[in-house]
């Protein structure tokens, strides 16, 4: 760090007038910890002691982060060498418990707090740590609530949590290390899996991977999600689905509605899996709305034709292999180009109705459209035939 700018610290930094220094430091550089009342501190010395000062009485200038010192003293100046963050905060530490034995405040009870394993991969996972390794500048390092120690030749991360919240802490802080397509593991109060739909969205992640297999936008947590704030539940949806659809409950079409909401059901209320972020549900999602579109074509005998272009699989159903991206690119190539073209021909015919050319009419937009064939060429016109001028000629030959 340069010795001629301050601390790149986030606490205020002050300079504090010492007029006639033995050693002609006439400003002492200060940070400061914990403020006891008004415009009294317990600040840090370069000495790395904690002193009281009321900086209403005293001269002092107050300090920008990592700046320049003032010009006008830089050569009065003792100030701090470089301070770690972690020593930082041990030191705001002990002056707050100063500041309690000097009556502000109340003295926390360190033992209703624990330091303990944060990684929920690891075997040791919540357990107590050895204080010494946290305190200890060559083996941890501490901030307010989260730190890292070197336990075992590794760096581990630690956290500190009240005794009391401990084992709601280790649950919480499990399911979140969980697999991403894992809702968690809740219960009711007799202990049995459950968990309704509202609340299984809300946990949803509706993950966007890059290899996920099933093509095209997801469909799986907004129908969840529409579900949810409807009817309510699976089993509700599917009964007034087929009130209201018209569809037979006895037809194949009613009969496979039901499975497939039934297995949704159970995927989030027991399994507590999510359905956003499988392939297997978001198919059978799909699939759910195949069949409500088929029967919405016709109740009576459900129509599927088209339909096979939302399952997202890799080949179509006339066993072609499909390349989305491609096939929209090469359709806006084709819009673009057949804009291009209009856009000429227009072109064309205001040039000429500005030249005022007498063999073009207004009605020769119309015409010109009609006469373009689907290769983009005009039809020709058929030439009449033209009357004999001489009728005695004509008389002449039919007399023969």
């Amino acid at each position: 760090m340069d010795p001629d700018v301050t601390l790149d610290i986030k606490e205020v930094q002050v300079l504090v007038n010492y007029p006639g220094d033995a050693d002609g430091f006439n400003w002492h550089h200060r940070v400061l910890l914990c403020r006891i009342e008004g415009s009294t501190w317990l600040t840090l010395t370069p000495d790395l002691e904690i002193q009281r000062h009321d900086l209403s009485a005293i001269p002092h200038r107050v300090l920008d982060r990592a700046a320049p010192f003032p010009a006008d003293i830089a050569g009065e100046i003792y100030a701090h060498d470089v301070i770690g963050n972690a020593a930082l905060q041990g030191y705001k530490r002990l002056a707050s418990t100063m500041a309690v034995i000097l009556g502000e405040g109340t003295l926390p009870d360190s033992e209703t707090y624990a330091w303990v394993i944060q990684e929920s991969g690891r075997p040791d996972f919540g357990e107590q740590i050895d204080l010494r390794l946290l305190n200890n500048e060559a083996t941890g390092l501490a901030f307010a609530t989260k730190g890292v120690i070197q336990l075992n030749g590794e760096e581990v991360f630690v956290e500190r949590v009240p005794l009391h919240e401990l084992a709601t802490w280790k649950k919480t802080r499990k399911a979140l290390g969980m697999d991403v397509r894992l809702l968690g593991d809740h219960r009711d109060s007799s202990g049995k899996r459950r968990l309704d739909l509202t609340t299984a969205v809300s946990l949803m992640k509706g993950g966007e991977e890059e290899d996920f297999p099933v093509t095209g936008t997801r469909a799986a947590f907004e129908f969840h999600d529409a579900v949810a704030q409807g009817a309510g539940n699976f089993t509700s949806y599917h009964s007034e689905w087929v009130r209201l659809s018209g569809v037979s409950r006895k037809s194949s079409a009613a009969f496979i509605h039901q499975c497939l909401c039934e297995m949704l059901r159970l995927a989030h209320h027991y399994d507590q899996v999510d359905s956003s972020a499988l392939a297997s549900l978001e198919h059978a999602t799909r699939w759910l709305i195949q069949v409500e579109l088929a029967v919405e074509r016709s109740p009576q005998q459900p129509n599927y034709e088209g339909l096979d272009i939302m399952s997202g699989a890799v080949v179509s159903a006339d066993g072609r292999a499909t390349a989305h991206k491609f096939v929209e690119w090469v359709s806006s190539k084709m819009k673009d180009r057949a804009n291009l073209w209009r856009q000429e021909r227009l072109f064309k015919q205001e040039r000429r109705f500005q030249r005022g050319d007498p063999r073009y009419t207004a009605a020769d937009d119309d015409s010109e459209e009609e006469d373009n064939g689907k290769g983009g060429g005009k039809r020709k016109k058929k030439n009449k035939k033209k009357k004999d001028s001489n009728p005695a000629a004509g008389a002449a030959g039919s007399g023969a």
